[in-house]
């Protein structure tokens, strides 16, 4: 990211961190900013259906998921210190339940389908819908986060797209960042591999740091939110990106 973005990018510890970031300033168009950042890992900003692969805005889904699941609602009301995470990240449903006097189970939350689909075959044997509108069954329209979860690959054209990148960079900068995933790894790896530069900015420990660091390489143990917010009170600092596009670990 480049100067006058980075107070934008300091306080937003958010998916579409960027993409935010850069609507803060009102001057770019969705279509320009998917060319300037490549989301490696996907986006909580879309869903996908598995079965037409055509993406939908979360934004709407999330107003169906409202409409549709009207008692759960009230758990987005509690604060997230007040929520009580099992050790795999998940929300105890059953310790919630208890604190509204309700019971709360993953079988019972009901989904729209894919719009897409659903303007497709209507209500038939592919999909099928109840009265209000929720997926009850068949084969078409179940939808995901439009994120690559644990198991699955990266799509090939990214990869690619982002080798191509660590490939005509001269030197790699890695913010915020543990590396723990195994394909953002790699990446820092083959430009070391490459004989590129890398500088690394977090506070907290990175995956494997003692063998991706040599001579010449940096490692700064500073919160990458205040360096970012430092570096935006600075005026006049002279900017020439060498590659116009941003890759989000």
């Amino acid at each position: 990211m480049y100067g006058p973005h980075s107070s934008c990018i300091s306080f937003k510890k958010v998916d579409s961190l960027l993409h935010r970031a850069f609507h803060s300033l009102g001057s770019f168009s969705e279509d320009t900013l998917n060319r300037m950042i490549l989301e490696l890992h996907g986006t909580l900003r879309d869903v996908v259906c598995l079965h037409c692969h055509e993406r939908a805005s979360r934004a709407q889904i999330q107003e169906e998921l409202t409409r549709l699941n009207p008692r759960w609602s009230q758990l987005l009301l509690m604060d997230e210190r007040d929520l009580k995470i099992n050790a795999d990240g998940d929300v105890d449903l059953v310790s919630m339940g208890t604190k509204f006097n309700e019971k709360f189970e993953y079988r019972t939350f009901r989904y729209p389908p894919c719009p897409h689909c659903l303007q497709r075959y209507g209500d038939s044997a592919l999909i099928q819908i109840d009265s209000d509108g929720a997926w009850v069954g068949g084969t078409a329209g179940i939808i995901k986060p439009a994120v690559i979860f644990f198991g699955e690959n990266v799509p090939s054209e990214i990869r690619n797209l982002v080798n191509e990148i660590i490939e005509t960079s001269d030197q790699v900068l890695v913010i915020g960042t543990t590396l723990a995933v195994l394909s953002a790894q790699r990446l820092v790896r083959a430009a070391k591999a490459q004989g590129k530069r890398i500088a690394i900015v977090t506070s907290g420990y990175v995956r494997n740091e003692e063998t991706l660091l040599e001579d010449g390489d940096l490692r700064i143990w500073w919160r990458s939110s205040e360096v970012l917010e430092h570096l935006a009170s600075l005026k006049d600092i002279p900017v020439t990106p060498a590659y116009d596009k941003t890759v989000d670990l």
